[in-house]
This record gives C-alpha cells, sequence and structure tokens, in this order.
C-alpha cells in the first residue's frame, strides 16, 4: 500500500475530497483503492500475457486476483502504473462508508450533502458510496479482565533472549496484566500507544495531527518459549494480494484479500464509563476483506474478522511476511495497522531498538 499512498499524496485529489467530506455526520471513513477494471487489466498483462506468472489471476468487480507468490506486488510501483482508461480520472476508486446510525436524525440531509460533494470529484475520479455498520475496536463486549479486554496475542518480539507479546493498545493497557483464555497470567504491559478520543464536533481529516496513527501494547512474555515463528515484516503488499489471519474469536488461518487505504476512518473504542464507546479519529488503516466463493450464492459471507480479533497478526499465504495486525471490524470489513509502523513502534516505546519478530 505504500507506493498508493505515495500516489494519493502526489496527486491530492483523493485527499481533497476527503477534507470535503470531514465534516458530514453520516461519513465514518474514506478510503482509497485501484480501479478494479484497470488492476484486472494490469495483473492480467504482467502475470498471463508477460514473463512472469505467479498464480492465474481471477475476479472483477473487486474479487480478489490471486498473487500470492509475488512479494513485490503493488499496482502502483514505478513503471507498472496502469495505461489507458480515462485519462482525465485517477486510475483510483475512493469508497465512501456511510453510517446512518453515526447521523442520527441528520442521515438524509447529510447523504445528500455527502453526494453533492462528491459530485465536484466525479469527473477526476471515481467515487462509490457504501452503507455501513459502526467500525468497533475488534474486542470480545465484557467486563475488563484486570485491565485487559479480551482481544488476541498476535505474535511476538524478540530481543536477544527477551519476548514480547504483542496486541493493540485498547486491549492491554500500561502496567495491566495479560490473561490468557484460563485466567493465568501471561506477562505484564511494558507499554502501550496512547489512544486519542475525538472531542465532540471535531472533524476526523485526512492529514490532521490530532489523529490516530497507532494502537498497539507489548508485554512481557515468560519462559519457555514457543519454537520460532520465522516471520519478517514487509510492506510489500497492495489491494487484491492473498493474506492469512488467525484470530482469536475467527478462529483461522483463514484466508482474505487486502482491500483498500483509508485516508479516513472513525472507530468506536471503550471509554473509562462501563458500556460507552468513544469515536477515535484513525489515519492509514487499510482493510482485509473476506475471499468471495462458490458458497456465497447459497448465503454464506465467506470468513470475516470478528470481535475479539484484535491484535491478530496477518500475513502472507506462506506465513512468513508480516504485514499488520488487526485492530478494528464493522461486520463487513476488517481494519488493520501496518506491521512496519508496529514494530517501530515498539522499538521507540520500549527503547529496544533490537526488537524483531519472534
Amino acid at each position: 500500500m505504500q507506493a498508493l499512498w505515495r500516489y494519493v499524496q502526489e496527486t491530492r485529489i483523493c485527499l481533497q475530497l476527503a477534507e470535503r467530506l470531514a465534516g458530514n455526520p453520516l461519513v465514518q471513513g474514506v478510503h482509497v483503492e485501484p480501479r478494479p477494471d484497470l488492476l484486472l487489466k494490469w495483473i492480467v498483462r504482467r502475470y498471463v500475457g508477460g514473463h512472469e506468472r505467479a498464480g492465474f489471476p481471477f475476479g472483477i468487480g473487486g474479487l480478489p486476483l490471486d498473487v500470492p507468490t509475488d512479494p513485490e506486488f503493488d499496482f502502483f510501483d514505478g513503471s507498472h502504473r496502469p495505461e489507458g482508461g480515462d485519462s482525465d480520472r485517477l486510475p483510483l476508486r475512493v469508497r465512501v462508508h456511510l453510517c446512518p446510525d453515526r447521523a442520527g436524525g441528520a442521515g438524509p440531509e447529510a447523504r445528500r450533502d455527502a453526494s453533492k460533494a462528491a459530485d465536484e470529484f466525479r469527473s477526476l475520479v471515481e467515487v462509490v458510496f457504501e452503507d455501513r455498520a459502526r467500525t468497533v475496536a475488534a474486542i470480545e463486549p465484557g467486563e475488563r479482565v484486570v485491565e485487559t479486554l479480551p482481544g488476541t496475542m498476535g505474535g511476538l518480539l524478540a530481543d536477544g533472549l527477551d519476548l514480547f507479546g504483542v496486541t493493540c493498545a485498547h486491549v492491554a493497557r500500561t502496567g495491566g496484566a495479560v490473561r490468557d483464555a484460563s485466567g493465568s497470567t501471561v506477562g505484564i504491559v511494558e507499554a502501550a500507544s496512547r489512544l486519542s478520543p475525538s472531542p465532540p464536533g471535531a472533524l476526523c481529516r485526512p492529514e490532521a495531527g490530532a489523529g490516530n496513527l497507532m494502537d498497539a501494547a507489548v508485554f512481557t512474555h515468560p519462559p519457555p518459549a514457543p519454537p520460532p515463528g520465522g516471520l519478517t515484516v514487509s510492506r510489500a503488499y497492495g489491494s487484491g494480494q492473498r493474506a492469512l489471519m488467525r484470530g482469536a474469536r475467527s478462529g483461522g488461518p483463514h484466508a482474505y484479500y487486502f482491500g483498500s487505504l483509508g485516508l479516513t476512518h472513525i472507530v468506536d473504542i471503550p471509554g473509562p464509563i462501563p458500556g460507552r464507546a468513544q469515536p477515535h479519529c484513525f489515519h492509514l488503516l487499510s482493510s482485509l476483506r473476506p475471499i468471495p466463493g462458490f458458497l456465497q450464492c447459497a448465503g454464506f459471507p465467506g470468513h470475516r474478522a470478528r470481535q475479539g480479533d484484535s491484535g491478530a497478526f496477518v500475513t502472507d499465504v506462506g506465513e512468513s511476511l508480516w504485514f499488520g495486525m488487526l485492530c478494528a471490524v464493522d461486520g463487513t470489513e476488517g481494519f488493520f495497522l501496518d506491521a512496519t509502523d508496529v514494530l517501530d513502534w515498539a522499538r521507540s516505546a520500549t527503547g529496544r531498538p533490537g526488537l524483531s519478530p519472534y
């Protein structure tokens, strides 16, 4: 997604649209991805008609394109930017997530305002609106257990012989004890990122400094050490590429595929008052979508990220590359943090520059 983000920054159009929509109470998130028709054309030309091949591509209209063995995959990487199509429009699709539950009685008017704002940009970029449920932190509802909410330990980091578990900051607070499903203490939280709720009336703007970029916590992991996982952190992932995730609630490993990059996204996270969640503005959350299959016609939606999966690691299909860590869900997609950003934060927060995936 890194090349896609650079392209968005260079062209500015999508950021301007997100800025225009920031004040709309119906808008929960603004996401960007390659246009599916151009992505399909590019991948077919590269992997079927060209000299490389990494799985036979399939799908159109947003379905995954099967390139699991290509570690360099990125639609916008250098000379591989798409050719053809509407030359005056960006080769992108902007997905605007609308949440009627957030707008209350202002919903109909807010929907008209959002459509009017998008109309000013439709000659420059494709814009689609999608109704979504509230995006919430991917934790199970329930009581706090020694400063911890039920989530997932995604994996381990190592610094020499010292091991540390990783999960989300909304799951574990600094100084709190982390417990497993049986109630046994696993470790003590050594560092957790600060989460900043959005004040009433605050706008979730695409480049504002008040938003959240991190939601992570690291905790001590006592011996004995499990067998090493052999993961390497990587940013070489992009829309349409397959991924795997193991969640405490969803199980797995299950196959998913990468969707879009979130310029803005509002996530509800439980606050200090039990039963009340606070909205948090996030930047650069990427989406994880279920793999569609032939069982969809029978009503089977595919595996979805669920509440209770917070902290789950997102990897490549070979489980050798660590791409991200899940932090939120909306019932349709999961949303994750970039693994490189999580690792950089962990090294800085713990004062251990040698931390690496175990």
